[in-house]
């Protein structure tokens, strides 16, 4: 393998980890909400516009997805989810305490992936049931997100990866993976549109975690060319998701754009990069969960 594809995929997997985050447990869902918490690290970030009308009385929101939905590490982190590390200010709380009619069933789980959607997540301390059995025929409202941990990210990260360079990562592998992903995820939706006909479905895009330009920093130390492949794959995993939501015929919530400018090394990022404070390490902190709440009540409420 030359010294350019070595680059190449190690542009890759980085992105690749900074997609998800393996968890490993949940006790059930959430049905709760809460208050954003000002004063935590990363709390900033845009307002979460309320919803005073009775459009949204009594609707049943369900929430599936990953730890980008989760949000482990966003105190305070409800207690009952174990592993799973879902945090009370996450998106799902922050549109339900917008919409303050509605009921939230958050069954998102660190470490999930599209097979985790429609069968139990296996975790160190027991099985995570399938996202999918907390919707009904009576939910109102579905938001997914998830894609990012079917590549074994964070595996690759471990592993060789970082050391060797990539050597026996396939670049068409990458390539085929994002495809499934897109295949996986829409045979999701239809089986969540199946059990929930009436149900509005939004898939919610992946945000920018990657910096643009030719410049990292400490938290993505790498060099001009590896930064766009990185940057690259981060967009194309938010575009299989679109592809994924246009194939289902549902709505998409195009974070990448939302999050423009705040990615990594940005001035103001709503990513975490290598702190322990405020989210894991590359995940979105308190800001990041509120972009994402912000951009989908808008669509709700348009």
């Amino acid at each position: 393998m030359t010294s350019l594809t070595r680059r190449v995929v190690a542009g890759l997997a980085f992105a690749l980890v900074l997609t998800g985050c393996s968890g490993n447990d949940s006790d059930g869902p959430s049905v709760a909400t809460a208050e954003p918490s000002s004063e935590a690290p990363g709390a900033d970030g845009p307002e979460v516009r309320t919803d005073d009308s009775d459009d949204f009385a009594d609707q049943s929101y369900v929430a599936m997805g990953d730890s980008y939905t989760a949000a482990p590490g966003v105190e305070p982190t409800e207690e009952s989810s174990g592993l799973c590390g879902r945090s009370e200010v996450n998106y799902p709380h922050l549109v339900q305490g917008a919409f303050g009619g509605s009921e939230l069933t958050d069954v998102s789980c660190s470490g999930a992936t599209t097979a985790d959607l429609l069968a139990p997540q296996a975790l160190a301390t027991g099985d995570v049931p399938a996202q999918i059995d907390a919707v009904t025929a009576d939910t109102d409202i579905v938001t997914i997100s998830t894609g990012g941990n079917d590549f074994g990210a964070f595996a690759l990260l471990a592993g060789d990866c970082v050391q060797t360079g990539c050597e026996d990562i396939d670049i068409a592998a990458v390539q085929e993976g994002l495809a499934q992903l897109s295949t996986n995820l829409a045979g999701a939706i239809a089986q969540v549109q199946e059990r929930a006909p009436e149900a509005r479905v939004l898939v919610i895009g992946y945000p920018q975690v990657v910096p643009a330009g030719d410049e990292g920093c400490d938290d993505v130390p790498l060099d001009a060319q590896t930064l766009g492949l990185a940057r690259l794959l981060n967009q194309e995993l938010a575009n299989a998701q679109e592809r994924a939501a246009e194939t289902a015929g549902v709505e998409f919530v195009d974070l990448f754009a939302a999050t423009q400018g705040h990615a990594l090394c940005s001035d103001e990022p709503w990513i975490n990069g290598g702190d322990t404070d405020g989210a894991v390490p590359y995940h979105p902190l308190e800001s990041g969960q509120r972009a994402a709440a912000a951009a989908i009540v808008e669509l709700l409420d348009s």
